[in-house]
């Protein structure tokens, strides 16, 4: 699994007497989700190394969904360029994965028992960040996997390549007959894609 840090925004308001963002060594040692609203929710860890403190994070689902019974985690594999599916509850753990050729950057649920992949790819991992940092794009491009989860398969949906309107694909939904997917690089625009039929 990936884990991706951004910006600190210290709340001063709630927290006025912490001194700031955790250093390093950053070592948790337990975990509380406080849900929140609009997807955003309120992570609280216990944390040991340079000082002993609870440190308070706001956090948002990216590459994960449960299914609807809540006995699977499906954990987008960035590095792996796979889906995972990991069981909730049950010993041993059951894991298996699908792979869909590209870094997975979000999961999010599609028509049925499906899920719906967006990530990109390059000619290799440094491609993306040049992608995003440098505008240098060659050969990179964003792609959508539906994945059926009956039997457990990745099928294609939509692939495009780099371009000024939407740099990089990162998150993908259907509205109706229509796949709209969402990019990064401060985008302002979605792209559209025909959703296969079924």
């Amino acid at each position: 699994m990936d884990f991706h840090v951004g910006q600190g925004r210290p709340a001063t308001a709630t927290y006025g007497d912490c001194p700031g963002p955790v250093s390093r060594p950053f070592r948790p040692h337990g975990l509380y989700l406080r849900p929140g609203d609009s997807g955003t929710h309120t992570l609280f860890v216990v944390g040991h190394g340079e000082r002993e403190a609870i440190e308070v994070f706001e956090v948002g689902p990216n590459g994960l969904e449960i299914s609807r019974d809540g006995q699977w985690f499906y954990v987008g594999g960035y590095g792996a360029q796979s889906l995972s599916r990991l069981s909730r509850g049950r010993t041993p753990v059951q894991q298996e994965a699908v792979e869909v050729g590209f870094h997975i950057d979000n999961v999010r649920w599609g028509p049925g028992e499906t899920l719906l992949a967006d990530g990109h790819v390059g000619p290799a991992r440094a491609s993306i960040g040049q992608c995003i940092r440098q505008g240098q794009c060659d050969g990179v491009t964003s792609r959508v996997s539906q994945i059926d989860l009956r039997s457990f398969t990745a099928e294609e949906v939509a692939r495009y390549r780099s371009n000024d309107l939407l740099i990089l694909g990162t998150v993908a939904i259907q509205v109706g007959d229509e796949i709209w997917v969402g990019g990064v690089a401060e985008g302002d625009r979605i792209a559209r894609f025909p959703a296969p039929s079924r």
